[in-house]
């Protein structure tokens, strides 16, 4: 593999060192991500939001928004207070979790929720509803400082994440393994080359030398064949003159 690499232009090699990090980084991506926030000793809470439309499915009109807060962190978050600030009046909600729930707090648009701590793993589910759409933000404040949450589809941006991470994978394999083919058959045809204008070396030597032979045999041939002529020529001579005693 080593002896392919040296071989290749330093265009394959860059595009070689490019297709392995993308592999590396995707195939890290992939084994970590669903584990990316255990890495950090901190707390990390994460907000995932679904929305009902209750008018197809019932004859009542009105939204069911159900917000779960977890802590994908490896820490607990100690003396947390979540904060909802509504775009609308506060609606009707219903709390759930794992943890101790303080009494909550409602002040104009806005609903303070306290919990003495939200440990790893841990989640606060609040479902709300309402005649209209329920739109809000979400903050909280621990013993860490204040913190703002980003709402995520948690199933969509995975799946997206993964087929991404997948795809990438998958395109720098068959990059590597197209620039190490090509490697290989251009190192080939340069043996295949090599070997051919060896033989045709070997073959014009051979040539040569069936040549030198020939003339070896044929001169000797030559010089008898030449003493022959001379020879019958003698006795014919002498033939006549002996005819010509008569």
């Amino acid at each position: 593999m080593s002896s392919t690499v040296s071989k290749l232009g330093w265009g394959e090699k860059i595009s070689l060192a490019v297709s392995t990090l993308s592999f590396l980084v995707a195939f890290i991506g992939l084994v970590l991500s669903d584990s990316v926030s255990n890495i950090s000793n901190k707390a990390d809470i994460v907000a995932v939001n679904d929305t009902i439309k209750l008018n197809p499915l019932i004859s009542q009109n009105g939204y069911i928004d159900t917000l779960n807060l977890k802590n994908r962190g490896r820490s607990a978050s100690k003396n947390i207070k979540i904060i909802i600030g509504f775009s609308e009046k506060i609606p009707k909600f219903e709390l759930s979790s794992d943890e101790n729930i303080g009494r909550p707090e409602a002040k104009g648009r806005k609903l303070n929720i306290s919990l003495e701590r939200l440990s790893s793993n841990s989640n606060l589910k609040i479902t709300m509803f309402s005649e209209s759409p329920i739109s809000y933000n979400v903050n909280y404040i621990d013993d860490s400082g204040n913190h703002k949450i980003t709402m995520y589809s948690e199933p969509a941006q995975r799946s997206i994440l993964d087929m991404v991470l997948i795809l990438v994978i998958v395109i720098s394999l068959l990059a590597i393994v197209w620039i190490y083919r090509r490697a290989s058959e251009s190192a080939l045809m340069a043996a295949l080359d090599t070997h051919q204008s060896e033989i045709q070396v070997k073959l014009r030597e051979m040539r040569d030398e069936i040549g030198n032979i020939e003339v070896v045999v044929n001169e000797p041939s030559n010089t008898s064949t030449t003493g022959l002529n001379e020879n019958d020529k003698g006795i014919g001579q002498r033939l006549a003159d002996f005819i010509n005693k008569i």
